[in-house]
Parts: C-alpha cells; sequence; structure tokens
C-alpha cells in the first residue's frame, strides 16, 4: 500500500502520517520504500515483525470488544452498528472535500471584504459571525 493511499483513507496530513510511520518503521513493523512510478511516494509493507506482533494483539482485541459489547444485547449492537455506520458513512461524505478544496474555501473567504468576519482578527478556521467551532461543535471551554 502506498503512503498516498494511507493518507487518504485516514485523511491525515502528509506531515502527521510521515511521522506515524517513521515510528512504526523505527520500531521494525514496516518499511518504507521509494515507488519506482512515482518518487515522491512511498510503499508501505508490513514486515514479518508487524505481522507477528499483529496476530499476537488481534485475539487480546478481540476478546476486549467482546467484554465491552457484553453489556449490550443483540438488539442494542445490532442497532448500535447500524447508528456507527451511519455516522461514518456521513463523515466519509463530508471528508470528500479536499485539503486544497478547504484551504481554497479558507482563503477566499478570509480575503472577501463582505464578510462578516474578514476585520475581525478572527483566525478563521471554521469561524462564522464571531462564533468560533470546530465541524460545528462548540468546545467546552468556550460555553
Amino acid at each position: 500500500m502506498s503512503q498516498k493511499d494511507l493518507m487518504e483513507i485516514f485523511q491525515a496530513r502528509s506531515a502527521s502520517l510521515s511521522e506515524l510511520l517513521g515510528k512504526i518503521e523505527s520500531k521494525g513493523y514496516i518499511t518504507r520504500t521509494r515507488d519506482d512510478d512515482d518518487k515522491r511516494n512511498f510503499i508501505i509493507t508490513i514486515t514479518e515483525k508487524g505481522k507477528t506482533t499483529f496476530s499476537e494483539n488481534e485475539q487480546q482485541w478481540q476478546n476486549t470488544a467482546e467484554k465491552l459489547f457484553a453489556v449490550l444485547n443483540e438488539e442494542e449492537q445490532n442497532a448500535l452498528s447500524k447508528l456507527l455506520l451511519k455516522l461514518i458513512t456521513a463523515w466519509q461524505q463530508q471528508s470528500v472535500v479536499s485539503d486544497s478544496e478547504r484551504s481554497q474555501q479558507h482563503h477566499s473567504s478570509i480575503h472577501d471584504e463582505d464578510h462578516p468576519d474578514a476585520h475581525h482578527g478572527y483566525h478563521h478556521d471554521n469561524v462564522h459571525h464571531g462564533e468560533r467551532s470546530h465541524h460545528g461543535l462548540r468546545s467546552s471551554d468556550e460555553e
């Protein structure tokens, strides 16, 4: 799998993903090699140590999940599963907007003289009409 593919899957910034992969690589779980077709990209390969570690931990993760969900009956588990799938689907659809499109929207709205926040000196990341928010949710320290 390529590093670019991982960036798209996890909606992560290149620098953040590179740092994380560097840590995983330093522990010997993966290797990164330059992509012959695109020298800017890396191919990520799981090592034998990575496969072994994953296999050893997979049963533990399964047991933990079973204990966690044991408090829910089958109907509740099915309902939760459907709700989580609905949330994930909505999140993925919202995440379709690329970072560059978000950046373009950000810059065009900051420089729009008619924008209500253009003259208030706010950092414009999700700022609308004087209220600071992050993806529509107010943090507890803003209430």
